[in-house]
């Protein structure tokens, strides 16, 4: 596996470090360094209603160097074996670049609005879909600082989200701890990858205390699919974390197993087993309750996203999972 294998996860830092979270930056970058094409800005935000078993994303994803976007909102129910199977999808690929101010960012053509009432602390969501009677008002409230990545160019940060859903002729309230991720200045190829399946993940507590990342394949020595591309046990992780009130400590090992559901692609459970950088070890479950999978571009497919039903040493946490494929990987799957 290339050094550049391990970069296209998009998901690497280079020593799976922290930056100063004082380094992260809210607006669209004023200029861009990188003149390859695929440089990329994004700003994501989750939502759930376990309950209801319903997921929600909210994604902006700003093509720098070429000012255009792609982005949008799904909602989905439970498992879907198609993207247009969501209770609510709409998702455009080529459009113009967000209308920015330092408040704000808006996309006219998806009646998609985010305001920066307070840079890094609060944000308001607000998104309308009228032939579909669907409508979405968030308000996303930081419950810890962002944490940074050593590249310097990419951050996630534990949310408290409260709001209200207008599916399906029914209005739904929405209260949970998720998340939201931003990156920016980095390239995000098309190409095609050899490469097994590769999952991000995240939880946070109920309490809102403790929260964790990562970035991993499963384990090559408990996945022969993984061991098939001549992976090793100590590169299966490319970058985790987890945070324990103010307390934010690097992975240095983890050890996944993904149980697959009847389709053979879309992640059902995961058995994890993980350590820190001060050598304390750590015993995480989880168990899906909403998925879809689709391609947010053709020479890839990714199950964007999972919620998932987390114990993290038998306690409960909720979060996401999202799992990109290529297609080499989904051939020798589903072969």
């Amino acid at each position: 596996m290339s050094k550049q294998d391990h970069d296209i996860a998009y998901m690497s830092a280079h020593d799976g470090g922290f930056g100063d979270p004082a380094d992260a930056i809210e607006q669209v970058l004023p200029r861009v360094a990188n003149p390859d094409p695929s440089v990329t800005e994004t700003w994501w935000w989750c939502f759930y209603i376990p309950e209801r078993k319903i997921n929600g994303e909210v994604y902006f994803w700003k093509h720098s160097n070429l000012g255009t976007m792609s982005g949008g909102v799904w909602l989905f129910q439970g498992i879907k074996s198609h993207h247009l199977q969501c209770e609510h999808f709409n998702w455009l690929n080529f459009i113009p670049g967000p209308e920015a101010t330092e408040r704000s960012l808006h996309s006219p053509h998806l009646n998609l609005r985010i305001n920066i009432v307070e840079p890094l602390q609060r944000h308001e969501v607000l998104y309308s879909h009228a032939p579909s009677g669907t409508s979405l008002r968030l308000l996303a409230e930081s419950v810890h600082p962002p944490v940074l990545r050593a590249n310097n160019a990419h951050f996630e940060q534990v949310q408290k989200l409260t709001g209200e859903l207008q599916l399906g002729g029914e209005t739904l309230a929405i209260n949970c701890l998720s998340f939201r991720d931003r990156s920016w200045g980095e390239p995000r190829p098309e190409v095609a990858v050899v490469h097994p399946p590769t999952a991000w993940g995240v939880g946070v507590s109920r309490d809102g205390r403790r929260s964790f990342c990562f970035n991993a394949c499963d384990d090559p020595d408990r996945n022969p699919l993984v061991a098939a591309y001549g992976i090793k046990a100590n590169e299966a992780l490319k970058i985790g974390w987890i945070q324990d009130g103010s307390d934010l400590r690097r992975l240095t090992a983890l050890s996944k197993l993904t149980t697959r559901g009847p389709d053979r692609l879309q992640a059902q459970s995961f058995d994890i087993r993980f350590a820190d950088e001060r050598g304390k070890s750590y015993r995480l479950v989880g168990n899906i309750t909403a998925s879809v999978m689709w391609s947010p571009w053709p020479n890839m497919a990714a199950t964007f996203g999972s919620h998932c039903e987390w114990e993290l040493d038998g306690e409960p946490m909720s979060g996401e999972v999202q799992e990109v494929f290529w297609g080499d990987c989904i051939s020798r799957m589903l072969r």
